[in-house]
């Protein structure tokens, strides 16, 4: 899609695109993360099945999120750069 928006001079056809597909990525991790929540005291299987819908829709976020913001990733300084701590 990157490409095609290069070459076509789409640039915000692609940010809609890439938009409307996290939206739809979080929409879906939040509605098994609400499902799974309203079972999660019933067993410890079902208690086991929100805690991992949880963990999924966390980090799906917090991947999101810091590749929208660019902060850098763990161990990394500005610019992705390896941190070094003297």
């Amino acid at each position: 899609m990157a490409d095609k928006a290069v070459e076509s001079g789409a640039g915000d056809q692609l940010a809609k695109r890439i938009a409307e597909h996290a939206a739809k990525g979080i929409k879906e991790r939040f509605a098994e993360v609400a499902a799974k929540k309203k079972h999660a005291e019933e067993s410890v299987a079902a208690g086991r099945e929100y805690v991992a819908a949880y963990v999924e829709f966390i980090h799906y976020v917090e991947r999101l999120h810091r590749d929208i913001v660019g902060e850098a990733h763990h161990g990394e300084g500005e610019g992705g750069a390896p941190e070094h701590k003297h």
